[in-house]
Order: C-alpha cells, then sequence, then structure tokens
C-alpha cells in the first residue's frame, strides 16, 4: 500500500467527505455520498452530492469537488490532485475524473450497486486506485441504497 493512502491528511480528507455528505442529506439536498480534493497535505476543496438541491443529476460530490477546484484554478488540468470519495465513484464521475486527468483515487467503499470504476479501469492505466473500506463509508452507502 503506498504511504500517501493511509495518510494522516488523506484520512481527514475522507472524514470531512463523510461530514459533506451527511451535512447534505441532513439539509435535504443531497444523496449521501461526500468527496475531497487533496494537493499534498492540503485539502483543497470538500463537497458533498447536491442533485436534489440544485435540481441537477449530474450534481454528484465527485463532480461538484472537481467543478470547484477547476473554476478556482480555472483550469480543467487536476493531475497533482488525490480525490477522495466516500463511495467508489458511478460512470459518470470516473469519467470526469477523468477528463480533469486526476491519477490517484482513494475511494471510502465499494459500490457493488452504482460503482462505475470497472470501466474505467479497463481504459486507464495510469490510475492509482485504493479501497479503504472505512465503516463510515461504508455506513452512508447503506443509508443511500436504502433510499
Amino acid at each position: 500500500m503506498n504511504e500517501w493512502l493511509t495518510s494522516p491528511i488523506i484520512e481527514r480528507a475522507l472524514d470531512q467527505a463523510v461530514q459533506a455528505a451527511r451535512r447534505v442529506t441532513d439539509e435535504g439536498e443531497g444523496h449521501p455520498y461526500g468527496a475531497a480534493l487533496v494537493i499534498g497535505d492540503e485539502i483543497v476543496a470538500v463537497e458533498g452530492n447536491r442533485v436534489r438541491g440544485l435540481h441537477d443529476p449530474t450534481a454528484h460530490a465527485e463532480v461538484q469537488v472537481i467543478r470547484t477546484l477547476a473554476a478556482l484554478r480555472q483550469s480543467t488540468d487536476l493531475s497533482d490532485c488525490t480525490l477522495v470519495t466516500t463511495a467508489e465513484p458511478c460512470a459518470m464521475c470516473c469519467g470526469a475524473l477523468r477528463w480533469a486527468r486526476i491519477r490517484r483515487l482513494v475511494v471510502g467503499a465499494r459500490d457493488p450497486v452504482n460503482g462505475g470504476l470497472h470501466a474505467l479501469l479497463e481504459r486507464v492505466d495510469d490510475l492509482a486506485v485504493e479501497m479503504l473500506d472505512s465503516a463510515a463509508s461504508r455506513a452512508l452507502l447503506r443509508e443511500a441504497h436504502e433510499r
């Protein structure tokens, strides 16, 4: 396992992503999914799923966090970022992380229902992926699937 996957910054990023997922769910903004972007030892963006609040089926947490940082940077190249997600990204979000050139992905929990990594990994050989099997992420995923 790579050092960056188990580092304190990754753990903090996952914790903040879980908090964002809880917040948007509690506020009725979206489903219980969250994502964070990390550069080096800094969490630079955190978002939750906002499909309900924005009335936008593409407002998944991963897409939201990519949009946030790309707009701040005025660049679509996020190749220096690690994307940390509470659950395995869907096919749409996998496409977004590829278009943003993200090369490192840390996933809190595998999503056998909506996860889309298999399609991405068949086409990409420069993406490092680690599944953490986080208890908090699994709880969010169970909540999402019960809806």
